[in-house]
């Protein structure tokens, strides 16, 4: 027979310990994924929404000016976006 000293507390019961955990995955599994769309965004997306037809008629001027070799791009925005590029990468 195990006799313990006054005032000592016996140790946690392990099926109380189970029945807690239990609990949080129950917790765990009722929780839902949330998205919360920025007022920034929203505006964002309402304006490409209202301007369509703008982006549109910018592209079509941009596949003619391919087409007809009048399209010159800048070498040095060239070489800008690839120095930010590189300096991102590393």
């Amino acid at each position: 027979m195990k006799i313990n000293g006054p005032g000592r507390v016996p140790g946690p019961n392990p099926y109380q310990q189970t029945a807690r955990y239990e609990k949080e995955a129950v917790r765990k599994q009722q929780k839902k994924d949330e998205v919360q769309i920025s007022p920034e965004a929203k505006s964002m997306l309402q304006s490409e929404e209202a301007q369509p037809v703008s982006r549109e008629q910018r592209i079509q001027q941009l596949k003619e000016q391919v087409q007809s070799g009048t399209y010159h791009v800048s070498s040095e925005k060239i070489a800008e976006k690839l120095i930010q590029y590189w300096r991102n990468q590393l």
